[in-house]
Parts: C-alpha cells; sequence; structure tokens
C-alpha cells in the first residue's frame, strides 16, 4: 500500500500549532497581565507536543491503494479507520498545494465522492510527481481517464498576464474591503483619534475621513493583489469527461471536475468590465471536498460573446442571446426602496443622537461613520434602480434563467432537472399584485427572483413536475408484461 510523504510531519504540524498557540492565547495572556506564572506555559507546551505527535502518527499510520473496485485508506493507531470508497462513487480529483507545500514540492490530494458530506477523502501530503500519478490511476480506475498526456494538448481557456491585470483592477473587491475596514479601520481608528485630538476640528474631521479613504483604497489594493495571486497562472483543459482546471502563483489549485455534477451557472460582469465586453464564468457542483458544492471558475476576464457561447457547450440548449426576459414586478422594487429609505432614517437619527451626546471627538467620528453608512445605503439603491430595465427572468424547457444588478451584474441559471426544491414567499401586501418573492434551491446553490407573477411560477413548477415524472414503460415492456399476464392466467384456468 502507498504512504503519505514525510512533509506530512511538518505540513500538518504548523496549522496544528498555530490553532494551539490561539487556543491557548487568553490563558497565557491572562496569566501575565494578572502577574502570575502559573503552569499556563506548560500547558501550552503540552499541546504543541500532543499535536506534534498526532502529526507525527498521520504520517506513520496513513496508508492507501486502488484496489478492483475501491479505494483503501487506513489511519490510526488507538482508533484505526478503515474506509473503503467504491471507484463508481468517485466523482472528481483534485490537486491543491498552498506556499509550504511548494516549497516542500508536495500537494493535498482531494477525492470527491458522489455521497456529499463526511464521504470524501483528503489525502495530505503526496510528492507532487506522486499525487499526479494517483490521480490519473483513480481516475482511470474510476473510467473518468485524462487526456493522453503523450498528445499535446491545447487549453480550453487562459489568463495573459495583461488580462490577468486588468481583471485584477476591475473586478469586484468589496469583500476584502469590508474585511479590512473590520480589522485595519477599527484599531486604526483610536491612533487617528489621538493624532486628530490636537488639531482643532475641522482639521480632525479632515484628517479623520482622510484616514478612512486610504483605509478603504489600501483594502482595495489588497483584493487587487489577492486577485492577482489566486488566478495566476490559470488554464482550463476540457474534454468529453472532464473539466481540469488549475491556478494560484502562491496556492496552486488543480480541480477535475465531471460535466455531470454541474448544477449551477454564474457569470459575473462589473461595470468597467461592461464598458470593455468581458465577463467571468463559474460553475458549481453538487457536492465537493466534505461540504454541499463548490464554485469554480471556468473562464475569467474573457470576450462577453465567448463566455455565452461556453454556456450554452455547459448547459446544452441553453443560449443567453436568446432568451425571452420577464422584468422584475415593480412591487419588489418599491419595497427594497421603502427598506432602505426606512434604513437610512433611523441611521440617521441614531447617528444625530449620539454625537450630540458625544463629547471632545466623539461627535465627529460619529459623523463620518454617518456618512459612510448613508452613502453605502444610498449607493446600493441607486445601483437598484439603474438596473431596474436589465434585470429579469427568463424561464425556459432546461432551466430558470435570472439576471440582477448594475455596478455587479451577475447572469445566474439552474437547470431544472437540478432543482431539488423551491420556496415563495409572498407578503402579505404584495397578494394585491398577485406576486411573490421566489427561490429555487439545487443541492448547494440556489437562484433567487426577486419579484415573479404566478403564472410564470406555475410554468415553472409545472415544467419541474413533468422533469420529475417517471419514465414511461417501453411498447415492449409492456408487451412482455401483458404476455406474461395471459400466459399465468391461462395456467391458472387449466389447473
Amino acid at each position: 500500500m502507498n504512504r503519505l510523504h514525510p512533509a506530512t510531519i511538518i505540513v500538518s504540524i504548523l496549522p496544528r500549532l498555530k490553532e494551539a498557540v490561539q487556543a491557548s492565547l487568553p490563558v497565557i495572556i491572562g496569566s501575565v497581565v494578572a502577574g502570575k506564572g502559573g503552569n499556563h506555559d506548560w500547558f501550552a507546551i503540552f499541546i504543541g507536543l500532543m499535536t506534534g505527535f498526532l502529526a507525527i502518527g498521520t504520517y506513520v499510520t496513513t496508508r492507501f491503494s486502488i484496489e478492483t473496485d475501491h479505494v483503501a485508506h487506513k489511519s490510526g493507531w488507538i482508533f484505526r479507520n478503515d474506509r473503503r470508497i467504491p471507484l463508481e462513487q468517485i466523482q472528481n480529483v483534485n490537486i491543491r498545494q498552498n506556499l509550504l507545500e511548494r516549497i516542500f514540492k508536495v500537494a493535498t490530494v482531494d477525492v470527491e465522492t458522489a455521497m456529499g458530506k463526511g464521504r470524501d477523502l483528503k489525502l495530505s501530503v503526496l510528492g507532487l510527481a506522486h499525487a499526479e500519478r494517483f490521480r490519473e490511476e483513480l481516475l482511470g480506475a474510476a473510467h473518468l481517464n485524462l487526456a493522453d498526456r503523450t498528445q499535446v494538448e491545447e487549453p480550453l481557456v487562459t489568463l495573459n498576464q495583461h488580462d490577468l491585470f486588468l481583471g485584477a483592477v476591475t473586478e469586484n473587491h468589496l469583500q476584502q474591503v469590508l474585511v479590512g475596514m473590520f480589522t485595519v479601520i477599527i484599531p486604526g481608528v483610536g491612533w487617528i483619534i489621538t493624532l486628530a485630538s490636537k488639531q482643532r476640528p475641522e482639521v480632525a474631521a479632515l484628517m479623520f475621513g482622510t484616514g478612512i479613504v486610504v483605509f478603504v483604497i489600501g483594502s482595495w489594493l489588497w483584493g487587487v493583489i489577492s486577485y492577482y495571486l489566486k488566478f495566476g497562472g490559470f488554464k482550463v483543459y476540457q474534454n468529453e469527461q472532464l473539466f481540469r482546471i488549475s491556478y494560484g502563483i502562491i496556492n496552486r489549485a488543480q480541480l477535475a471536475i465531471r460535466p455531470g455534477r454541474i448544477e449551477y451557472m454564474n457569470l459575473t460582469t462589473t461595470l468597467p468590465q461592461r464598458w470593455m465586453k468581458r465577463a467571468s464564468l463559474h460553475i458549481g457542483t453538487a457536492g465537493s471536498f466534505g461540504e454541499a458544492g463548490v464554485l469554480a471558475p471556468v473562464a475569467l476576464f474573457v470576450d462577453r460573446k465567448r463566455a455565452y457561447e461556453s454556456v450554452s457547450g455547459i448547459f446544452q440548449g441553453l443560449n443567453l442571446e436568446d432568451l425571452d426576459w420577464q422584468p422584475f414586478h415593480p412591487i419588489f422594487y418599491r419595497s427594497r426602496l421603502y427598506r432602505g429609505l426606512l434604513t437610512m432614517a433611523l441611521s440617521g437619527v441614531a447617528g444625530v443622537f449620539l454625537a450630540s451626546h458625544a463629547r471632545g471627538m466623539g461627535p465627529s467620528f460619529i459623523y463620518v461613520i454617518l456618512f459612510f453608512i448613508l452613502m453605502i445605503a444610498g449607493a446600493r439603491l441607486t445601483g437598484l434602480f439603474l438596473s431596474r430595465p436589465e434585470n429579469g427572468f427568463a424561464i425556459t424547457d432546461q432551466a430558470l434563467v435570472v439576471r440582477r444588478g448594475y455596478f455587479h451584474q451577475t447572469i445566474s441559471a439552474i437547470p431544472i432537472t437540478r432543482m431539488e426544491n423551491m420556496a415563495i414567499t409572498q407578503p402579505w401586501w404584495w397578494k394585491r399584485f398577485d406576486c411573490s418573492r421566489f427561490q429555487v434551491q439545487g443541492m448547494k446553490h440556489r437562484v433567487f427572483v426577486g419579484g415573479m407573477n404566478s403564472t410564470s411560477i406555475d410554468r415553472l413548477i409545472s415544467l419541474w413536475h413533468i422533469d420529475r415524472l417517471p419514465a414511461p414503460i417501453p411498447d415492449s415492456a409492456t408487451e412482455l408484461v401483458t404476455e406474461s399476464e395471459t400466459t399465468e392466467s391461462q395456467e391458472i384456468t387449466h389447473s
């Protein structure tokens, strides 16, 4: 049987030591602040030794092999774990590398199964050559062979340095900005207040606002750098059985996805990308990595027309350019408008009240925060109404497609065959408009329609029911059943 690479000890012990230090850090800090030595430091050392022992145990006891009809995986000393995964359940085999693994030239192999959470297998870590060879052997045994490596295989999609840079600059980095606001701005507020408290009020307010703007721009730049490092070297290969996706400059990822696992499509484009007629395409699978699914990129910053063609190749018969779009009901926009105005009014009243009772730099601080809150809320309402002419949904015999957003537009689709459940929500004031909020859920991914009329809902439900009806019995099978019943009847009569 095969075994893990010796680097498993180092690669697995460092994250566990980090968790041990984080878990024991409050105790150690509390002991130091209280001026008591105690045995807390020895307790932290004991945790570190235990994590090292577990890392060594993982390397020594883990064995795996490919048998005739299954994958065998054994691990553990005291509690022995012997797993057998049928080859027919294997869906994808992916290879991932973080920075530490790339230094040691090793990789983690994720074996995804059709059983979902708790049924997948993770081998951390193997030598890079061993991991690639094991993946090919496993995919071949599961009848998911990769392309013949003796032939020169051209990638279906690549991302050159020019497009990678433009994609990083024009991509939506709102998540990184929000993370930066809570991790950098909040600690930095104290330093800014201390510095600004020595200035005149108008100068202090200007310094405070400038500092927050600098923090926001820095967070956005961090998003640009993260995008560049994450998707550097992006390539996609495709054959009849697999999508093979690889990307990453520091943390390298190699994904293998079966087309039959795809249950969701998401085509995104920011406002600058729309001006440049570019888009990014992601596909969602029904289950992977011990979770309920994954969203993987298959095209980044490509020509929008080419992205549309890729969608029709993934979901047969779905042509985004020829869809009959139906707009969201106007009540959806009214509800969002009333909710947004109410939020802005309550925020304004609360901000003025707090500022009137604050002292020192308190009022300036509160007014700056209130300004950003109102600016974000106003931008959301502005984007909502700017996107109204293009927001809508389309129902075909194959899928439900939804388009929404202005500054960051998304076109999402889920095939009718992949719909697991539907949710219809109708507020009491929506009844007179014969309209509801509608949501479709797959195994992992979901599609939301802001306002859908009852006629469209009934049509989609009817298509969903028709798709779920059992297949009719073939005429030949019916004739066999009839003939069998006739023969049995004759035998009973003869008796």
